[in-house]
């Protein structure tokens, strides 16, 4: 069942200090993580506008992310708060090398800045990227149920809802 053109996917944010980041020294440096859990849907929908950052990928190849539930929870220093949750953007940026994984990347907005000690998750967050285990389609990757990735900031896990 389900609406031809979306896939259900939970995402599971794990935000806090990984080895080999860019961000300053002080970022994360608590060792503070920031968990959220957010339900999301992967359309095939085009954008209403594309953000002035382009990392992303080609505004015409880039669809909609909308959240499934309005607000996200998490825990902060000063206990448990709700997040607004907005739509994002994705695509696949197809690897032209051989034996290099596709990626699938994307963003969402959240209503305000998430934070947990000295970790943030931005208000826009942008660029998250997943490497596909293979050379596919979206229409393959949607099959998938799992999908991890460890970034250097973020460590983002999807799971088929």
């Amino acid at each position: 069942g389900g609406v031809p053109g979306r896939a259900a996917w939970t995402l599971r944010l794990d935000v806090g200090r990984e080895r080999g980041t860019w961000m300053p020294a002080e970022w994360g440096a608590s060792g503070g993580r920031l968990a959220m859990k957010v339900d999301v849907d992967f359309t095939t929908l085009p954008l209403r506008s594309f953000p002035s950052e382009n990392l992303v990928g080609d505004e015409k190849r880039t669809q909609r992310v909308l959240p499934l539930v309005a607000k996200a929870r998490y825990m902060s220093d000063s206990g448990e708060r709700e997040v607004d949750i907005k739509e994002g953007g994705w695509t696949i940026s197809v690897r032209e090398s051989v034996g290099q994984p596709d990626v699938l990347r994307f963003w969402l907005e959240f209503g305000e800045d998430c934070v947990k000690k000295d970790v943030n998750i931005p208000k826009v967050t942008r660029a998250l990227s997943l490497p596909l285990p293979t050379r596919s389609s979206a229409e393959q990757h949607r099959a998938q149920t799992h999908s991890v990735a460890r970034q250097r900031t973020w460590h983002v896990e999807i799971v088929k809802s």
